[in-house]
Protein backbone atom coordinates (compact mmCIF):
# COMPACT_ATOMS: atom_id res chain seq x y z
CA UNK A 1 0.00 0.00 0.00
CA UNK A 2 1.00 3.86 -0.88
CA UNK A 3 2.62 5.24 2.17
CA UNK A 4 0.30 7.02 4.23
CA UNK A 5 -2.45 6.55 1.91
CA UNK A 6 -5.31 4.18 3.03
CA UNK A 7 -7.89 2.63 1.22
CA UNK A 8 -11.85 4.33 0.25
CA UNK A 9 -14.44 3.46 2.24
CA UNK A 10 -17.00 1.11 1.15
CA UNK A 11 -18.77 1.65 -2.29
CA UNK A 12 -19.61 1.62 -5.55
CA UNK A 13 -18.03 2.77 -8.52
CA UNK A 14 -20.33 3.63 -11.63
CA UNK A 15 -18.87 3.95 -15.45
CA UNK A 16 -21.96 5.94 -17.77
CA UNK A 17 -20.40 4.97 -21.64
CA UNK A 18 -18.70 1.99 -19.93
CA UNK A 19 -17.82 0.41 -23.63
CA UNK A 20 -16.16 3.76 -25.03
CA UNK A 21 -12.36 4.28 -25.31
CA UNK A 22 -11.59 6.33 -21.97
CA UNK A 23 -13.08 3.36 -19.86
CA UNK A 24 -10.86 0.95 -21.52
CA UNK A 25 -7.29 2.95 -22.09
CA UNK A 26 -7.70 5.40 -18.76
CA UNK A 27 -10.68 4.29 -16.03
CA UNK A 28 -10.37 0.29 -16.11
CA UNK A 29 -6.12 0.90 -15.66
CA UNK A 30 -6.42 3.34 -13.65
CA UNK A 31 -8.96 1.19 -11.07
CA UNK A 32 -6.65 -1.39 -11.55
CA UNK A 33 -3.74 0.81 -10.45
CA UNK A 34 -5.14 1.61 -7.52
CA UNK A 35 -6.36 -1.87 -6.70
CA UNK A 36 -2.54 -2.72 -7.01
CA UNK A 37 -1.58 0.10 -4.05
CA UNK A 38 -4.80 -1.52 -1.73
CA UNK A 39 -6.12 1.74 -2.42
CA UNK A 40 -9.30 -0.01 -3.46
CA UNK A 41 -11.55 -0.55 -0.50
CA UNK A 42 -12.07 -4.80 -0.70
CA UNK A 43 -16.23 -4.39 -0.69
CA UNK A 44 -16.31 -2.35 -3.72
CA UNK A 45 -18.17 -2.51 -7.18
CA UNK A 46 -17.66 -1.20 -10.72
CA UNK A 47 -20.85 -0.93 -12.90
CA UNK A 48 -20.43 -0.56 -16.32
CA UNK A 49 -23.93 1.27 -18.11
CA UNK A 50 -24.34 1.35 -21.49
CA UNK A 51 -26.85 0.96 -23.83
CA UNK A 52 -26.52 -2.69 -25.21
CA UNK A 53 -27.91 -5.59 -23.58
CA UNK A 54 -25.26 -8.18 -22.85
CA UNK A 55 -24.63 -9.55 -19.32
CA UNK A 56 -22.03 -9.43 -16.22
CA UNK A 57 -19.68 -11.78 -17.96
CA UNK A 58 -19.49 -10.40 -21.36
CA UNK A 59 -19.33 -7.31 -19.52
CA UNK A 60 -16.27 -9.11 -17.61
CA UNK A 61 -14.55 -10.97 -20.70
CA UNK A 62 -14.38 -7.63 -22.06
CA UNK A 63 -12.87 -5.83 -19.73
CA UNK A 64 -9.93 -8.48 -19.25
CA UNK A 65 -9.23 -8.48 -22.65
CA UNK A 66 -9.03 -4.44 -22.25
CA UNK A 67 -7.31 -4.49 -19.33
CA UNK A 68 -4.42 -6.88 -20.73
CA UNK A 69 -3.90 -4.29 -23.50
CA UNK A 70 -3.93 -0.54 -21.76
CA UNK A 71 -2.57 -1.84 -18.37
CA UNK A 72 0.43 0.61 -17.44
CA UNK A 73 1.66 -2.02 -15.96
CA UNK A 74 2.29 -5.43 -15.50
CA UNK A 75 -1.04 -7.39 -15.09
CA UNK A 76 -1.09 -9.70 -11.75
CA UNK A 77 -3.98 -12.69 -12.57
CA UNK A 78 -5.04 -12.83 -9.04
CA UNK A 79 -5.19 -9.21 -8.77
CA UNK A 80 -6.90 -8.69 -11.70
CA UNK A 81 -9.31 -11.76 -10.85
CA UNK A 82 -10.57 -9.65 -7.35
CA UNK A 83 -10.93 -6.85 -9.35
CA UNK A 84 -12.83 -8.80 -12.47
CA UNK A 85 -15.10 -10.05 -9.67
CA UNK A 86 -16.59 -6.46 -8.61
CA UNK A 87 -17.41 -5.95 -12.14
CA UNK A 88 -21.17 -6.03 -13.13
CA UNK A 89 -23.09 -4.38 -15.97
CA UNK A 90 -26.13 -2.40 -16.12
CA UNK A 91 -27.95 -2.18 -19.79
CA UNK A 92 -30.08 1.26 -20.56
CA UNK A 93 -30.84 4.35 -21.16
CA UNK A 94 -28.69 7.48 -19.07
CA UNK A 95 -31.92 9.35 -18.79
CA UNK A 96 -34.52 6.77 -18.38
CA UNK A 97 -35.40 5.51 -14.84
CA UNK A 98 -35.87 1.60 -15.58
CA UNK A 99 -32.07 2.12 -16.19
CA UNK A 100 -31.74 1.91 -12.17
CA UNK A 101 -33.07 -1.27 -10.69
CA UNK A 102 -31.43 -2.19 -7.79
CA UNK A 103 -27.84 -2.06 -8.22
CA UNK A 104 -25.60 -4.20 -6.78
CA UNK A 105 -23.99 -2.91 -2.97
CA UNK A 106 -20.06 -3.24 -2.43
CA UNK A 107 -20.62 -6.45 -1.16
CA UNK A 108 -22.15 -8.18 -4.60
CA UNK A 109 -25.23 -8.77 -3.31
CA UNK A 110 -28.22 -6.94 -4.88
Amino acid sequence: MATGLRPAPPCTFVIFGAAGDLTKRKLLPALYNLKAAGLLPRRFAIVGVTRKEKTHEEFREEQTKDIHEFATQRIDEALWDELRGCLYYQAGEFTDPSTWPPLPNSSGRS
